[in-house]
This record gives C-alpha cells, sequence and structure tokens, in this order.
C-alpha cells in the first residue's frame, strides 16, 4: 500500500518468505536460505534513495529462522519509529483473511 504511494518500504517478512508471528510460514513457501535471504535483502537496498527514509515493519532480530544482518538490525534499532494504532477489530480482519 505505502509503495503505491511512493513511498520507500522493506519488506521483511515479505524477503524471508515468514510472516514473523506465530502462524509463521503457514501456507507459504519455505524460507530462503541466508545467503538467499541477505540476497533479497540487497536487491531492494541498493535501489533506494539514500536521502529518502524507508519504512520497515518493527520486527525482532530474526524473521522466522533468517537473523537480519547486523548492521541493518542496528539501523533499525536506532531509526526514528511511528506508533501505528487500530482497534482490535480492524487488526484482526487480516489475520483472518490471511490464516484460513
Amino acid at each position: 500500500l505505502l509503495d503505491a504511494l511512493g513511498v520507500q518500504t522493506l519488506d521483511l517478512e515479505g524477503r524471508a518468505r515468514h510472516r514473523g508471528s506465530i502462524f509463521g510460514g503457514l501456507g507459504l513457501d519455505a524460507q530462503p536460505s541466508q545467503k538467499g535471504f541477505e540476497s533479497a535483502l540487497w536487491h531492494v537496498l541498493s535501489r533506494l534513495d539514500p536521502e529518502r527514509p524507508v519504512i520497515v515493519e518493527a520486527e525482532s532480530s530474526k524473521v522466522g529462522l533468517r537473523p537480519l544482518p547486523p548492521v541493518l538490525w542496528q539501523a533499525m534499532e536506532a531509526a526514528p519509529r511511528i506508533e501505528v494504532r487500530a482497534p482490535v477489530s480492524a487488526r484482526a480482519r487480516p489475520l483472518v483473511e490471511a490464516y484460513p
């Protein structure tokens, strides 16, 4: 959605093929190797404009079995944060759709 508005984003869960939750890889292909994950991240990162902000969903230092590269994790930890709030009903709807 943000991509369609021209906002730079980094989808860690998409690159790791894991939803980063207790539902993990349910319904998804197997996770890539660590090298494949890092290559996918590099593919995205190398095309971003360093002069513009990049939106990244808050994740832990691992997405499924794939740890984030330490330099990326450190940058995320140091970055400003935006808290998005939504009612439980709005948060539950996409979960019900994603996890039949």
